[in-house]
């Protein structure tokens, strides 16, 4: 999970969500790379959960810590439930639209390029599916198996996405 440690002086993010403040924060993790690793400095744009649309990398709070992943889908019947996941993560998790502080802007002050951060969405959505339906149906793989295929996808991607440049 990449956290980001939360100041204890910022308002309640439902207060944030309002401002459009951008904020600037240090990343520790690597549930985000390539796109993100350890050490950038991001830039988070806060915003309401209502404006935030699949494909985004949204900011939340989880625990005390901010967490940046990819928002991947938004509950239809509500606008308010959010599923999330790390683009180096197997699986991600629904999380309340009022723990959402707001969407990633900057990456180092380089803007988010567009391009590939849609290569990027497709790449882990078609991930998460497929971990979605090896859970439906019951299949149990070794573990290390299972662990070495999704290493080898995203080694494989890495390198394409690390040689094209950040």
């Amino acid at each position: 999970m990449l956290q980001l440690k939360t100041s204890k002086q910022l308002p309640p993010i439902p207060v944030l969500q309002g401002t459009g403040w951008s904020l600037d924060l240090t990343v520790s993790g690597q549930s985000m790379e390539p796109l993100i690793q350890a050490g950038d400095i991001v830039t988070v744009k806060c915003k309401k959960p209502d404006a935030l649309k699949e494909g985004d990398v949204i900011c939340f709070e989880n625990n005390g810590d901010f967490v940046l992943h990819r928002l991947l889908n938004v509950n239809s019947t509500d606008n308010k439930c959010f599923y999330e996941k790390g683009d180096a993560e197997t699986k991600g998790h629904w999380i309340p639209g009022a723990s959402v502080l707001g969407v990633l802007e900057f990456i180092n002050g380089d803007p988010i390029d567009p391009d590939t951060a849609e290569q990027i969405t497709k790449f882990s959505q078609r991930e998460s599916d497929a971990s979605e339906l090896i859970g439906r149906m019951n299949l149990t793989p070794p573990p290390s198996a299972l662990s070495r295929s999704w290493r080898k996808l995203k080694n494989a991607y890495r390198r394409k996405f690390m040689n094209e440049g950040r």
